[in-house]
């Protein structure tokens, strides 16, 4: 019986060599080297420069003040006896970079403050648009320039929220390619 079990013990190590053989042999070919390609594109950086402040020029608000919107093409259109004395302007923006290449145009998401010199008062403006369209939509860099004009809202109080004097701010578009 001793015997039995030796030569089935020896039998089932004989057959079983040429299985470990062939694992060994399936885990030293897991591992395969393979060469790829890369490549990159560098493209003109995209620029933009304010060629035209945003301006809601000089006014006076009335009693209760209102609004002044003006149009990305420049036109003023008040509220609530708010009287615009002289010119008004959109901001207008030369954007330039990659010829033919698209961007978007992402203006301010809240208003910009308007503070007065003296620093004690203050207005906002938003409502913000563009042409060519605000968001996601794929504007071309046309021969690689493309003029943007900006419009906003201002919200004027009355003579005593908002007394005359300068009143300076800031706001923020961003340009970039799709």
């Amino acid at each position: 019986m001793k015997k039995l079990i030796l030569i089935s013990v020896l039998t089932c190590v004989i057959l079983a060599l040429p299985l470990i053989g062939v694992y060994s042999q399936v885990q030293v070919t897991t591992e395969v080297a393979a060469s790829a390609m890369t490549s990159v594109s560098i493209v003109v950086p995209i620029a933009a420069r304010e060629t035209s402040q945003l301006s809601f020029g000089r006014f006076y608000p009335g009693q209760t003040g209102g609004t002044i919107t003006i149009s990305p093409q420049g036109n003023p259109e008040t509220t609530s006896g708010v009287n615009v004395v002289s010119a008004t302007s959109a901001g207008i923006f030369s954007v330039s970079g990659q010829g033919d290449a698209t961007f978007a145009i992402n203006l301010p998401n809240g208003p910009a403050i308007l503070t007065s010199s003296d620093g004690t008062k203050t207005m906002q403006v938003s409502n913000w648009v563009s042409v060519p369209e605000n968001g996601d939509a794929k504007v071309r860099l046309q021969g690689g320039a493309q003029e943007v004009r900006i419009g906003a809202t201002l919200r004027v109080g009355s003579l005593d929220e908002n007394p005359k004097g300068i009143y300076e701010g800031t706001y923020e578009i961003t340009f970039g390619y799709n």
